[in-house]
């Protein structure tokens, strides 16, 4: 693949610390250059015996109305979920009491309702103990 398309001559001279070869590194500020995306992981979970993993991206499908367990939280670490099955609502939980979902709105919850196909909604973890919902489709709800 040639370098400008992975912008290397764009970011080579922005790199301090190397990470694999030229075309990947540290700058000064300690931020990741030189990629022109970070690839994320994506899951299907089809059943509740599977946790949802903490990560990455999942895409819920399974054929009836379903409970899932979330992970807890990765500081700083990005979650979405979405929803493909047809017909079927699913309800997200945190797992314990102590873990939380706050919303934009100031709301403590431990559940995530992605009420119709085409639903998703996006997580960061903002300690091990507290997700914050960042946005999600207009069927999404949060409750306890």
């Amino acid at each position: 693949m040639p370098d400008n398309i992975l912008n290397a001559p764009l970011y080579r001279n922005r790199i301090r610390t190397t990470i694999f070869g030229a075309r990947l590194g540290l700058d000064d500020d300690g931020m990741l250059v030189g990629p022109p995306a970070l690839k994320l992981g994506v899951s299907t979970v089809g059943s509740t015996a599977t946790n949802i993993p903490a990560h990455g991206g999942t895409i819920l499908n399974a054929a009836s109305a379903s409970t899932y367990v979330l992970d807890p939280p990765m500081i700083g670490v990005e979650k979405f979920i979405f929803q493909t099955a047809v017909g079927t609502s699913h309800a997200l939980i945190t797992g314990t009491s102590n873990i939380k979902i706050h919303s934009t709105l100031g709301s403590s919850q431990q559940r995530i309702c992605l009420q119709s196909t085409g639903d998703f909604a996006h997580l960061i973890g903002l300690t091990t103990a507290i997700w914050a919902y960042l946005g999600g489709s207009a069927g999404v709800c949060l409750s306890t």
